[in-house]
């Protein structure tokens, strides 16, 4: 499949960090990854420029590891940015 230049990721689990830190890669980060070199060459080419996640739960009641987070925050070209969007479901 291919990747946009924007990504918007339903969920914020574990697999949802996966799949950011994943597409949140600069080419030379991938060195030693086992995707298929197809997929790899097109996110090194092609991979998103902005990716937003869309979570239902508040930040304290993250779903994810919170060392994912920190593994992100590796990354070179991350960003985190919070909104609240102040929407509550009753």
């Amino acid at each position: 499949p291919t990747v946009g230049r924007r990504v918007v990721l339903v969920g914020g689990g574990n697999v949802a960090m996966d799949i950011i830190r994943l597409l949140s890669k600069q080419p030379d980060e991938f060195t030693g990854s086992d995707l298929h070199p197809d997929t790899l060459g097109r996110l090194r080419s092609e991979g998103p420029r902005r990716i937003d996640v869309v979570v239902r739960s508040t930040p304290t009641d993250a779903k994810f590891d919170p060392v994912m987070m920190r593994e992100l925050a590796h990354l070179a070209s991350t960003e985190f940015r919070l909104a609240d969007a102040g929407v509550l479901a009753t």
